[in-house]
């Protein structure tokens, strides 16, 4: 009986290679574990999410086949995957997409924590808008989104930077500008 154990492990263990994924290491998520509440369809959002670092292997063997990965807060996803579900992480050699965004997933109550205020804008009568970015999301990841909303979700970084507009002052206008017109050699002629 034992004999026969060892050679089914051998053939088993044949052509099985090691888990790549260490602790350290950055791994894709598959976009599968993620339970969606938005009205989006699957095969429009991105079918891997992070990259996010592995914090340590879980389960009997020191190599996998699970692992605890550091997932961001706002995602109420239970942080141990199986090694089927994650992909390694190899950065790309040059920056060839400069204005693509990062693949964090939504958050599964559709609302993000604001990190920051960039800059604001007014137009005419309509309400004052907010470039900010989100915590869970990358730095280049910014969004306009109205006064009321930012008062309503973050009312302490709304007051921080109201305050600090306020003491610059109000904006300056800009001089009226004289517009010359250069005469004209046509002729008005009565009708």
């Amino acid at each position: 009986m034992q004999k026969a154990q060892v050679r089914m492990q051998q053939q088993a263990n044949r052509r099985r290679v090691p888990c790549p994924i260490h602790a350290g290491d950055l791994v894709w998520v598959s976009a599968e574990e993620f339970a969606l509440e938005q009205e989006v369809s699957r095969k429009l959002l991105p079918k891997w999410f992070g990259p996010w670092s592995v914090t340590a292997a879980a389960g009997d063997e020191p190599d996998g086949p699970s692992f605890v990965i550091n997932i961001p807060e706002h995602l109420t996803v239970h942080p141990v995957f199986h090694a089927s579900k994650l992909a390694t992480y190899t950065p790309a050699k040059s920056d060839n997409f400069p204005g693509r965004r990062s693949q964090d997933p939504p958050s599964m109550d559709g609302h993000q924590e604001v990190d920051r205020v960039i800059i604001d804008r007014k137009y005419g009568s309509k309400p004052r808008q907010y470039k900010v970015t989100f915590k869970a999301c990358d730095r280049d990841d910014t969004r306009w989104i109205s006064g009321a909303y930012l008062k309503a979700s973050a009312p302490l970084i709304y007051a921080h930077y109201e305050r600090q507009r306020l003491a610059k002052g109000p904006p300056r206008p800009a001089p009226p500008t004289r517009t010359v017109v250069p005469p004209s050699d046509r002729q008005l002629r009565p009708r």
